[in-house]
């Protein structure tokens, strides 16, 4: 598999910063709105999501890329989703491939 080095790579990669995980620009532009006008923000986790942003960033630090297929193999096997002791349910990781057809 190639390596990704698409632009947030090469913006990671030339002021030292990860910006890998989600897209944070809607977030960014709500917080500014909301520092600007003086209010307050509170989050929650959810159980919509099986992991917290802060295991996250903990799985991405210090990584110089990050592939979403190692990070979602981890978590199967973490939370022991669709695995068969350390194998793969069905034999394979990921069935990418067969989604893009």
């Amino acid at each position: 598999m190639a390596r990704y080095t698409g632009p947030k790579t090469k913006i990671s990669r030339k002021f030292g910063e990860s910006i890998f995980g989600e897209d944070k620009s809607f977030e960014n532009d709500l917080n500014k709105f909301i520092k600007l006008k003086g209010y307050s923000l509170n989050t929650h986790n959810t159980k919509m999501f099986m992991d917290s942003r802060e295991s996250f960033r903990a799985y991405v630090d210090g990584k110089k890329t990050v592939l979403m297929a190692n990070y979602y193999k981890k978590q199967r096997k973490t939370l022991d989703i669709l695995v068969d002791g350390n194998e793969p349910e069905g034999g394979k990781w990921s069935y990418d491939e067969l989604n893009r057809q």
